[in-house]
C-alpha cells in the first residue's frame, strides 16, 4: 500500500508575511489606545469610535520605507476620513506628535525614515508573533468580548 502524495506546503511570501504582521500591529495600536469601553480617539480630529472602526495611521507615511513602517512611535489611531481621505492630516498629526513626544522624537523619526531597511520573511514573522502576543495580552486585561474583531 502506498500513501498518497502530499503537496508540499507553499512557503509564505514576504509580502503576505508583511501584511499579516501589519494586521496584528494595527489591531494592537488601535486596541491599546482604546478606553475601558473600547472607544479610541483619532489623534488628528478627535472623533471617538470603537477601536475596531478606527485605523492605525502613520505619521511619516509608510511609503517612505520600511524603516518607519513598524515603529510604534510613528503609528497612532486615526479615523478613516483623516487617514485615508485627508492624507493623514499632517499639520494636526505633527502637532499631536510634538505635544505627545516632543520635537526631538519627530526629528528622530524623520532621520530614521531616511535610512534603508530591508526586512526578510523571518523579520516579518517575528513582528507578527510580537504583535499577536501584545494584542492577546492586552485583550486578556480588557475582557473577552472587548478584543474580538
Amino acid at each position: 500500500m502506498t500513501l498518497p502524495k502530499r503537496k508540499p506546503k507553499k512557503k509564505r511570501s514576504v509580502s503576505t508575511a508583511k501584511a499579516v504582521a501589519w494586521g496584528w500591529m494595527s489591531k494592537y495600536i488601535r486596541a491599546k489606545a482604546a478606553d475601558e469601553s473600547g472607544i479610541a480617539e483619532c489623534v488628528t480630529c478627535g472623533s471617538r469610535k470603537p477601536w475596531k472602526e478606527q485605523q492605525a495611521g502613520h505619521f511619516i507615511p509608510k511609503a517612505r520605507g520600511g524603516s518607519v513602517y513598524f515603529l510604534e512611535e510613528n503609528i497612532h489611531v486615526q479615523c478613516d476620513v483623516c487617514n485615508r481621505w485627508n492624507g493623514g492630516r499632517l499639520i494636526e498629526y505633527t502637532r499631536y506628535m510634538q505635544e505627545t513626544y516632543g520635537p526631538e522624537i519627530v526629528d528622530r523619526l524623520l532621520e530614521v525614515s531616511r535610512e534603508t531597511l530591508h526586512r526578510k520573511l523571518a523579520d516579518y514573522e517575528a513582528l507578527e508573533f510580537e504583535y499577536r502576543e501584545k494584542f492577546n495580552s492586552l485583550s486578556m486585561t480588557k475582557g473577552d468580548d472587548w478584543g474580538s474583531e
